[in-house]
């Protein structure tokens, strides 16, 4: 008989062993797998443009930020005194403020439907811009895609800061046409 004896019985000469095509298939994965999956599919950097409280954008390309939901631009909450204002507005001015003339980073895997980067944004030392608006009051944790800010949200609840210090309608309920008028004081 010509040949050896491998791990699977008789190997003809020539022919590679089991183990060794085994071995081949998975250095060759190892190499190739790493190069088709990125850490971010997207990343955008700069000085952007503060649309409202829950988007940047970047040049052309708008980035919504991930986990969170700030109250729309034509959106108004209520004061403790009862005072009506436009929280919308306030969140917006409030991010416009934070960021100020820093550059930042948002990093995504995924765009929404209105083809926007859902993206996680810092500034270049590192603080998580999201977390920053939702521990300040601007925003709520977006608890339908993630429950990452939640801590965040419940520590500006205790301290009745931002949309916290009085009443207000969830973004998502005021999208759906949910208005203060409609809720009992």
């Amino acid at each position: 008989m010509s040949g050896s004896t491998g791990l699977n019985g008789p190997v003809k000469l020539g022919s590679t062993p089991p183990i060794k095509r085994y071995i081949m298939k998975y250095i060759l994965l190892s190499i190739m797998l790493p190069l088709a999956i990125p850490l971010y599919a997207e990343e955008l950097a700069g000085k952007p443009r503060v649309v409202d409280a829950d988007t940047l954008a970047f040049g052309e390309e708008r980035v919504r930020i991930e986990g969170i939901d700030a109250p729309e631009l034509k959106q108004l909450c209520e004061r403790e005194s009862g005072e009506r204002y436009s929280c919308g507005q306030v969140a917006t001015e409030a991010l416009r403020a934070q960021i100020g003339n820093n550059s930042i980073t948002c990093k995504g895997e995924s765009r929404d439907k209105y083809r926007r980067l859902i993206g996680f944004c810092f500034f270049t030392d590192g603080t998580d811009l999201n977390a920053w608006i939702v521990r300040n009051g601007h925003a709520l944790a977006y608890r339908k895609y993630s429950t990452l800010y939640v801590k965040k949200e419940e520590e500006a609840q205790a301290e009745n800061i931002g949309i916290w210090q009085g009443r207000f309608i969830a973004p998502w309920d005021w999208r759906k046409g949910v208005r203060l008028e409609e809720t009992e004081k």
